[in-house]
């Protein structure tokens, strides 16, 4: 139960708004006089102390000229005692943050590289200052690294860690290789980005970054954004086929890819919008295997989480609901899978659909793990016969 509440709280927090005017759940953007931020991705999505990030927010604002971003990052981010009261100190302003690239439709990038400091494990409250998770004793426990007492603090754990060479796991037997490895890894913490846009309402955005020395020792645990293998255009030529039930139509589907350019510059699928079809748009990733931070022989497959939005571009103030549920009725934004179902309106409409791809390892959150995230953008032209 701790685990569940854990992992619903930190996946909330990869993209959080506060304000009157930022309904988190909306999928349709351009409809109304709102800033809508929809994706914050880091990249890489985890780093060793020392390392550089590449921070991207991704918004859509109705008067971009009017819309002020400020962002900070807190250096030290925990769940509280509990895991359920989250907790930033040590905030630090980033002033220098070039302003965002807009584009006609009011879709504006916000780009800017990041250093984390050496010292982010020792300012964590997420690692104790004297170590006590279990697993993390058994390791020390089975290596006896030198510099490291008892019982041990993690002063010593991070400068042991920090101080390893390839020569030195080249040394290793394979045994003592994967474990340290498998020390890198539960020797976790984690930062958090915060911008706070600035326009008609308030809105703040947070996105964490996992703090671990894996990358550096070579781990097989390393998370990397989510790799996009398929983003398309489904047609079943059957009126109201219901999502669940694709496996028996898999023969008869006509897929169309985003394979053209459209007139925008993003990829561009054109789609025949012909009546008694039913049309979805569907996105697929490559899941990464992982290991259980409980059993060093339990081999995982990432989770996927998914989010989807549309702006109309040849009519944004329509209001016409895109995305449907299996009845063809308006849905929420937590009812969308890797599948959806879209509603199409009559003749000639053209979209752009985006679509950010989480991959979760539940058993991780425990140990600041942070899913990565990947957002893929294409337009797509119905046309009618």
């Amino acid at each position: 139960m701790k685990t569940l509440l854990t992992a619903i709280l930190l996946v909330s927090a990869l993209l959080t708004g506060c304000g009157d005017g930022f309904p988190g759940q909306e999928m349709s953007l351009g409809t109304e006089d709102k800033t809508r931020p929809y994706a914050v991705t880091v990249e890489p999505p985890e780093v060793a102390p020392g390392d550089t990030v590449t921070v991207r927010l991704r918004y859509q604002a109705a008067r971009p000229s009017d819309v002020v971003s400020t962002w900070r990052v807190a250096l030290d981010y925990a769940t509280g005692p509990y895991e359920a009261d989250e907790i930033e100190r040590r905030l630090v302003p980033l002033p220098d943050v070039a302003p965002p690239v807009v584009d006609q439709f009011g879709f504006m990038t916000q780009v800017f590289q990041y250093a984390v400091p050496d010292s982010v494990p020792l300012w964590s409250t997420a690692i104790a200052d004297v170590i006590t998770d279990p697993s993390m004793l058994y390791i020390l426990d089975l290596l006896e690294p030198d510099g490291v007492g008892e019982p041990p603090h993690k002063t010593e754990v991070d400068a042991w860690l920090r101080g390893l060479t390839p020569d030195d796991l080249a040394a290793m037997n394979p045994l003592e290789r994967t474990a340290t490895q498998r020390l890198a890894d539960l020797f976790s913490c984690s930062i958090r980005f915060r911008v706070t846009l600035d326009a008609n309402t308030s809105v703040d955005v947070t996105r964490n970054l996992t703090v671990r020395y894996s990358s550096r020792l070579g781990s097989d645990n390393v998370n990397v954004n989510a790799e996009i293998t398929r983003f398309e255009i489904g047609v079943i030529p059957a009126p109201d086929v219901d999502i669940s039930d694709l496996e028996e139509w898999e023969d008869r589907i006509v897929w169309y890819a985003f394979d053209g350019t459209s007139e925008n510059g993003l990829p561009e699928a054109r789609v025949p919008n012909e009546p008694g079809n039913t049309y979805l748009v569907s996105v697929r990733q490559d899941p990464q295997l992982y290991t259980s931070p409980f059993e060093l022989d339990q081999t995982l497959e990432e989770q996927g989480d998914y989010r989807w939005y549309f702006l109309r571009l040849d009519a944004p103030e329509s209001g016409h609901d895109l995305y449907v549920d299996e009845e063809g009725e308006p849905t929420e934004m937590f009812m969308l899978d890797e599948d959806v179902r879209m509603l199409l309106p009559g003749g000639d409409s053209n979209f752009r659909l985006l679509s950010v791809v989480y991959d979760k390892r539940p058993e991780w959150i425990q140990y600041a793990a942070v899913p990565g995230a990947t957002v893929t953008v294409g337009e797509v032209v119905f046309e009618a016969p």
